[in-house]
């Protein structure tokens, strides 16, 4: 089984299906950088949904989907009350989807990651690589406070993996070769020992391939 590696939200925003209480500056869960969208209460209430899509998945067509992990890095801003997951679900083509994968745990006051999914796990919808791979793809969560005193979320970062089987006949290059004419002041054998391939997968089982080279052999 293959799988894409984490990758962040490169987009955020809200959507107002739950709650009456909006995140102010969304685009911060980008980055893991201290830099958090949050939400503040001034009593009981619900969030609307911080959504993240935009990950910048590039799954081979013709793999199968297995499953996806969504992790949200966020903390318990300072407050009377008690601030916790509310509802986290999938989005698909843009559209949240029906399952609800919130642990219902509370933050704490530190930043912390909280995990959704599995590796076998489709959130109870129907995958091909190009819903993955498109832009309008990711998770979205809402948070609720309890206690009825104000209370603070701060939601620093989102990120994804997915896991998948690659299709028949997909596989990785297993040979170097040199190409002329190699950089200046090289020995063909200094390019080829110094020569890193590193390749990535994209669409169509095509290939990208990207050479550093170091002259002192």
């Amino acid at each position: 089984m293959a799988n894409t590696g984490w990758q962040s939200a490169g987009s955020a925003s809200t959507e107002m299906d739950i709650g009456t209480v909006d995140w102010t500056d969304p685009g911060n869960i980008t980055a893991s950088d201290d830099t958090a969208a949050s939400c503040s209460f001034s009593a009981s209430d619900e969030s609307y949904f911080l959504v993240a899509t935009n990950f910048g998945f590039a799954i081979p067509a013709g793999a199968t989907i297995d499953g996806m992990l969504c992790r949200w890095e966020g903390k318990d801003g300072g407050g009377a009350g008690t601030v916790s997951h509310s509802v986290v679900n999938i989005v698909k083509g843009g559209t949240r989807g029906s399952a609800d994968k919130s642990l219902g745990a509370s933050f704490t006051a530190t930043d912390n990651e909280y995990e959704f999914g599995g590796v076998s796990d489709l959130w109870s919808e129907t995958w091909t690589a190009s819903d993955i791979n498109a832009s309008n793809y990711g998770c979205a969560m809402s948070v609720v406070e309890t206690g009825g005193d104000s209370e603070t979320c701060l939601m620093d970062h989102c990120k994804m993996i997915v896991y998948y089987t690659e299709p028949s006949g997909f596989e990785a290059p297993t040979e170097m070769q040199v190409s002329q004419p190699y950089p200046a002041g090289w020995t063909a054998s200094a390019y080829l020992k110094n020569r890193i391939l590193d390749w990535r997968r994209r669409l169509c089982g095509e290939f990208v391939f990207i050479e550093q080279f170091d002259a002192t052999g």
